[in-house]
């Protein structure tokens, strides 16, 4: 059997199998991560030319950067997009093999009334006001703020709004994570 007739009797069979209506089961795509100490050096390009070399399902590549006082700083977590449902459980690179973890994004957060759940460019914008990322109050956005520290996501002090100690992103998270691995949970 040929590769194309080997794809189309796959895809044919694929397509004749019933599927559970779930989130991940109604994509034809899955995204997963690893972490490399090697190849933190290596650009996109060469990541997505490399991985794409080796494993025939990667269609993109990604590596996750940091901002660490206005500076971008690589980290070693790369973001792989395969086409398929589920992502593979190891990949080659470099003729290493990886371990393939499930990504799972931060949630949805608006940069402009910084609350979570959508993203300011969602169906026609956000309506609500800017919020500053500090203070959470509502002055203009071209000031650098210098007041005490309130999180307008939680409405508590100590902290601002970009926080990952934020007990509503740290919520936020814990639900995306438990409904990725199809928990239920009736408080998400």
């Amino acid at each position: 059997m040929t590769r194309l007739s080997q794809h189309q009797h796959n895809h044919k069979q694929h397509h004749d199998t019933p599927r559970n209506n779930t989130e991940e089961n109604t994509r034809n795509f899955s995204w997963g991560k690893i972490f490399s100490h090697e190849l933190l050096t290596c650009s996109d390009g060469e990541l997505i030319d490399q991985l794409q070399s080796e494993n025939e399902h990667i269609i993109l590549a990604r590596r996750i950067n940091r901002t660490r006082d206005g500076d971008t700083v690589p980290t070693r977590l790369i973001k792989i997009k395969c086409d398929m449902p589920t992502h593979p459980t190891h990949i080659l690179c470099l003729h290493e093999s990886y371990s393939v973890g499930t990504f799972i994004p931060p949630p949805k957060k608006c940069s402009k009334c910084k609350q979570y759940g959508h993203w300011v460019s969602d169906s026609g914008g956000c309506r609500r006001n800017w919020r500053c990322d500090r203070c959470g109050g509502s002055h203009d956005s071209g000031h650098s703020c210098e007041a005490e520290l309130h999180c307008s996501s939680c409405n508590q002090a100590g902290h601002g709004s970009n926080d990952r100690d934020c007990p509503k992103y740290l919520k936020k998270r814990d639900c995306r994570i438990k409904l990725r691995k199809k928990c239920f949970i009736p408080q998400c």
